[in-house]
């Protein structure tokens, strides 16, 4: 759908330079970000060459995209010592994992409240989280919530991708886990939703 949109022009993506070289080259990362429209996961992906992204679980067991999601995605599961030892290994393979801490698409006028898997995945990995907002107006249609056949009045979604200061695990090592989660969890918040 995103390379579609794309091509008919109904979507534009920018980021400056710098930025787009930074998130070519990035390995073994957890990317977190703000989630404001049905698109942001493929947009991530088309910018971070290896990328693994955690989905709902349920998307596992849906007929036709189960085999697509097998391959490109971690599931969610309900075992957070499984999931949490898949993403381990992915990242120590050079992967950057995508997660959205709001863990479903934000709705617009309500404040966010981030759950604490993305923090808990960098603590115990060591590898470093850098957050990355997403810019959006007007993804009426894109939106949690928005109907399909709604579109954005505008006739084009602009995403304007911004890269924040990358926040490392071993600023939180004084904490026993659950508090350094707890402040590493505020930290994302402070940089994705100021």
């Amino acid at each position: 759908m995103n390379f579609i949109t794309w091509i008919l022009g109904l979507t534009k993506v920018e980021i400056l330079p710098g930025d787009r070289e930074v998130l070519k080259t990035l390995k073994s990362t957890v990317v977190v970000a703000n989630h404001p429209s049905l698109l942001d996961v493929t947009i991530l992906m088309a910018l971070l060459p290896q990328a693994d992204c955690i989905v709902n679980s349920a998307l596992f067991e849906k007929p036709v995209i189960r085999h697509v999601v097998k391959r490109l995605f971690i599931p969610n599961s309900l075992d957070f010592s499984v999931m949490l030892s898949d993403c381990k290994q992915s990242l120590k393979d050079g992967n950057c994992l995508i997660i959205f801490p709001e863990g479903s698409r934000s709705v617009p006028g309500i404040a966010p409240v981030l759950k604490k898997g993305s923090s808990r995945i960098a603590l115990d990995s060591g590898f470093p989280i850098q957050p990355v907002m997403l810019k959006a107006d007007n993804m009426r249609g894109l939106r949690k919530g928005d109907s399909f056949y709604r579109i954005n009045e505008k006739g084009r979604y602009v995403y304007e991708i911004i890269l924040l200061e990358k926040i490392q695990p071993e600023d939180f090592i004084d904490f026993p886990l659950p508090v350094a989660a707890r402040h590493m969890t505020k930290e994302i918040h402070s940089r994705l939703f100021v």
